[in-house]
């Protein structure tokens, strides 16, 4: 037994949203987010890379119930986090940016979100191949903004 404070324990929290979330049960797969970023802050550390990683899904989960100006708080943090700690041009990196421009885009933001998305095209063309789903995903909201 791990106990309820135990790294662990938060990071199960964390794939148990993930699963709630691909079956689109949002306010449950919030709860649990909201439980690993916290246990997660204190068992590993705010700068740690699954904590930046719960925070990318807890503005998922924020974002498809069209919280987007709370969506956009994390997803700024998590890429802030991830490009320090990963890379501009990691996967994770590049998915908080474009998830951070699809907050801003539904928020009337258009500028901003072009900027992003126009980063994530750029860092999933290299790392990824412009045929890519994800790539493809950018160029498309990119066309949307602009």
């Amino acid at each position: 037994m791990l106990g309820s404070n135990h790294k662990n324990t938060f990071n199960n929290k964390h794939w148990l949203g993930q699963a709630l979330y691909i079956q689109k049960k949002y306010r449950e797969a919030e709860k649990l987010f909201r439980q690993a970023v916290e246990g997660q802050k204190r068992a590993l550390g705010s700068n740690h890379k699954n904590t930046f990683n719960s925070k990318h899904w807890l503005g998922k989960a924020l974002y498809d119930q069209k919280k987007y100006s709370e969506a956009e708080g994390l997803f700024q943090r998590a890429v802030k986090g991830q490009e320090r700690m990963l890379g501009s041009n990691h996967k994770n990196t590049l998915d908080s940016k474009h998830m951070l421009g699809q907050a801003l885009y539904d928020q009337k933001k258009h500028t901003e979100a072009e900027e992003l998305f126009r980063q994530a095209l750029e860092g999933r063309e290299t790392t990824l191949g412009g045929n890519h789903e994800n790539t493809l995903d950018s160029k498309h909201w990119l066309g949307l903004t602009i």
